[in-house]
Protein backbone atom coordinates (compact mmCIF):
# COMPACT_ATOMS: atom_id res chain seq x y z
CA UNK A 1 0.00 0.00 0.00
CA UNK A 2 2.96 2.47 0.87
CA UNK A 3 4.44 1.49 -2.67
CA UNK A 4 0.39 2.77 -4.14
CA UNK A 5 0.76 5.79 -1.91
CA UNK A 6 4.02 7.06 -2.84
CA UNK A 7 3.11 6.30 -6.60
CA UNK A 8 -0.16 8.72 -6.37
CA UNK A 9 1.96 11.35 -4.67
CA UNK A 10 4.99 11.15 -7.17
CA UNK A 11 2.37 11.27 -10.08
CA UNK A 12 -0.36 13.81 -9.39
CA UNK A 13 2.57 15.54 -8.03
CA UNK A 14 0.81 16.12 -4.39
CA UNK A 15 4.59 16.24 -2.13
CA UNK A 16 3.67 18.68 1.11
CA UNK A 17 0.22 19.11 0.27
CA UNK A 18 -0.74 15.12 0.28
CA UNK A 19 0.56 15.57 4.15
CA UNK A 20 -0.89 18.66 4.95
CA UNK A 21 -4.28 16.82 3.29
CA UNK A 22 -3.59 13.51 6.05
CA UNK A 23 -2.74 15.79 8.57
CA UNK A 24 -5.73 17.90 8.68
CA UNK A 25 -7.53 14.43 8.10
CA UNK A 26 -6.45 13.24 11.54
CA UNK A 27 -5.62 15.65 13.60
CA UNK A 28 -9.05 16.71 14.87
CA UNK A 29 -9.96 13.00 15.78
CA UNK A 30 -6.65 12.85 17.64
CA UNK A 31 -7.40 15.82 19.15
CA UNK A 32 -10.91 14.82 20.35
CA UNK A 33 -9.25 11.41 21.56
CA UNK A 34 -6.76 13.33 23.55
CA UNK A 35 -9.65 15.43 25.38
CA UNK A 36 -11.64 12.74 25.76
CA UNK A 37 -8.45 10.61 27.48
CA UNK A 38 -7.82 13.83 29.64
CA UNK A 39 -10.89 14.00 31.12
CA UNK A 40 -11.00 10.56 32.04
CA UNK A 41 -13.15 8.70 29.40
CA UNK A 42 -10.72 6.25 28.42
CA UNK A 43 -13.21 4.15 26.89
CA UNK A 44 -14.68 6.78 24.70
CA UNK A 45 -10.92 7.66 23.54
CA UNK A 46 -10.03 4.11 23.04
CA UNK A 47 -12.62 3.43 20.46
CA UNK A 48 -12.11 6.71 18.93
CA UNK A 49 -8.82 5.83 18.12
CA UNK A 50 -9.95 2.13 17.13
CA UNK A 51 -12.67 3.72 14.76
CA UNK A 52 -10.40 5.86 13.52
CA UNK A 53 -7.47 3.79 12.57
CA UNK A 54 -9.94 1.29 11.20
CA UNK A 55 -12.01 3.74 9.32
CA UNK A 56 -8.52 6.09 7.55
CA UNK A 57 -7.40 2.53 6.64
CA UNK A 58 -10.36 1.09 5.07
CA UNK A 59 -10.95 4.92 3.49
CA UNK A 60 -7.82 5.11 2.06
CA UNK A 61 -6.91 2.04 0.64
CA UNK A 62 -10.39 2.02 -1.50
CA UNK A 63 -9.84 5.55 -2.94
CA UNK A 64 -6.56 4.24 -3.38
CA UNK A 65 -7.83 1.51 -5.90
CA UNK A 66 -10.28 3.81 -7.45
CA UNK A 67 -7.36 6.04 -8.18
CA UNK A 68 -4.30 3.36 -8.93
CA UNK A 69 -4.60 -0.06 -9.62
CA UNK A 70 -3.46 -2.28 -6.16
CA UNK A 71 -2.24 -5.52 -6.06
CA UNK A 72 -3.33 -7.58 -3.40
CA UNK A 73 -0.42 -9.13 -2.40
CA UNK A 74 -0.53 -11.59 0.98
CA UNK A 75 0.41 -8.95 2.66
CA UNK A 76 -2.82 -6.72 2.19
CA UNK A 77 -5.26 -9.70 2.60
CA UNK A 78 -3.73 -10.59 5.42
CA UNK A 79 -3.78 -7.09 7.19
CA UNK A 80 -7.60 -6.52 6.09
CA UNK A 81 -8.43 -9.74 7.36
CA UNK A 82 -6.66 -8.98 10.39
CA UNK A 83 -8.43 -5.57 10.37
CA UNK A 84 -11.96 -7.27 9.78
CA UNK A 85 -11.63 -9.88 12.72
CA UNK A 86 -10.48 -7.23 15.25
CA UNK A 87 -13.15 -4.51 14.28
CA UNK A 88 -15.63 -7.58 14.66
CA UNK A 89 -13.84 -8.03 17.96
CA UNK A 90 -14.86 -4.75 19.01
CA UNK A 91 -18.70 -4.84 17.65
CA UNK A 92 -18.85 -8.14 19.47
CA UNK A 93 -17.13 -6.76 22.85
CA UNK A 94 -19.61 -3.77 22.66
CA UNK A 95 -22.49 -5.95 21.99
CA UNK A 96 -21.43 -8.11 25.04
CA UNK A 97 -21.00 -5.63 27.85
CA UNK A 98 -19.67 -2.37 26.56
CA UNK A 99 -16.06 -3.51 27.30
CA UNK A 100 -13.11 -5.12 25.36
CA UNK A 101 -11.91 -7.14 27.82
CA UNK A 102 -8.09 -8.55 28.23
CA UNK A 103 -8.56 -11.47 26.54
CA UNK A 104 -10.07 -9.70 23.11
CA UNK A 105 -7.17 -7.29 23.71
CA UNK A 106 -4.30 -9.65 23.57
CA UNK A 107 -5.72 -11.30 20.74
CA UNK A 108 -6.45 -8.04 18.75
CA UNK A 109 -2.17 -7.43 19.81
CA UNK A 110 -1.79 -10.86 18.72
CA UNK A 111 -3.06 -10.81 15.38
CA UNK A 112 -1.25 -7.32 14.76
CA UNK A 113 1.64 -8.66 15.43
CA UNK A 114 1.37 -11.52 13.62
CA UNK A 115 0.76 -8.92 10.39
CA UNK A 116 4.34 -7.00 11.50
CA UNK A 117 5.69 -11.00 11.04
CA UNK A 118 4.07 -11.35 7.77
CA UNK A 119 5.38 -7.84 6.47
CA UNK A 120 8.88 -8.73 7.61
CA UNK A 121 8.59 -11.83 5.69
CA UNK A 122 7.43 -10.03 2.40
Amino acid sequence: MSAGVEGMVRGMGLGAAGLLIGLVGVAPEAALNLLAAARGRREEAGFGLIAATSATLLLVYAVLAILLPLPLDRYIVYTLGVLAVSLWLVQHSIASGSELDKNEAVLIILLSMSSLILLARV
